[in-house]
């Protein structure tokens, strides 16, 4: 009797511990599972039917994009399917990237950001078009390019604007929707006049402006604004006369519905 009631031990211990390894890989399919670094490559194997969630750092400076593809999907039997997953990056709860990678497409790449620095966010891998038979295999990384002399964010306010150089070439990002303005403060080395340039450097294909609003200081604006369309080259903003020593702002701002990349140069 004393075997027998062993042997039902045995069995119950072993089908609770069968029963809490398929409950656990339920569970963390759905979980969070890990920190993706900035560029650096992952080849994530995921299972269909899921949302997987990644946390990431927003870089200190410079541009950020994801790239995706979608390596392939196959079904139980191992027989490669047709498919997609859509990513998705939020920061501060706020969504900033939302796009979608197919089979055979190759490399997906989102729309360059100018972000805060040092801020959390979240990357969601949605593969729930597949049952959760299909396994599937997801190429992920964050791109961080640092150009030079380019802005750092947080210059949305005249308070915290960017300083210009004279005669360097300044680079930056307006977003349609989440950084849409940026400021910028000269002090002149010397006394003389001053002329200040914006570029629009799309070069993407579409139709894009921004425009730069001169400013005597932090609050008084100088002039109506200089729109700098696409592909058409260097725009004057506007011609000042500065003592030495004296600070003038300009103030960049989206007027479209996409991302504008423009340079700023001021020279005498």
């Amino acid at each position: 009797m004393k075997k027998v009631l062993q042997g039902m031990a045995k069995v119950v211990a072993l089908a609770a511990m069968v029963f809490a390894i398929a409950s656990l890989g339920k569970s963390e399919a759905k979980a969070y599972d890990g920190t993706l670094q900035n560029n650096r490559a992952y080849t994530l194997s995921l299972k269909g039917g899921y949302e997987y969630e990644y946390s990431f750092r927003t870089p200190a400076k410079g541009l950020t994009r994801i790239e995706v593809a979608l390596v392939s999907a196959t079904n139980q039997n191992g027989e490669s399917v047709w498919g997609y997953v859509n990513t998705k990056a939020l920061i501060d709860y706020k969504s900033y990237w939302d796009f979608s990678a197919y089979t055979e497409k190759g490399i997906v790449s989102s729309v360059p950001r100018s972000l805060n620095p040092k801020k959390n966010g979240t990357i969601k891998i949605n593969t729930g078009w597949y049952s959760n038979e299909r396994n599937v295999k997801v190429y992920i990384k964050i791109v961080n390019e640092v150009p030079k002399n380019f802005e750092t964010e947080g210059n949305n306010t005249a308070t915290h604007a960017d300083s210009l150089k004279y005669k360097k070439l300044h680079k930056g990002i307006v977003s349609s929707d989440t950084d849409t303005v940026d400021w910028y403060v000269f002090k002149a080395p010397r006394s003389g006049k001053y002329s200040f340039f914006i570029t629009n450097t799309n070069t993407d294909g579409s139709w894009t402006y921004c425009t730069a609003i001169p400013f005597k200081n932090k609050h008084k604006q100088a002039a109506y604004g200089t729109s700098a369309y696409t592909e058409k080259g260097r725009q004057k903003i506007i011609t000042v006369p500065l003592k030495k020593g004296q600070k003038y702002y300009i103030k960049v701002t989206n007027s479209y519905s996409k991302s504008v990349s423009y340079n700023i140069f001021v020279k005498r």
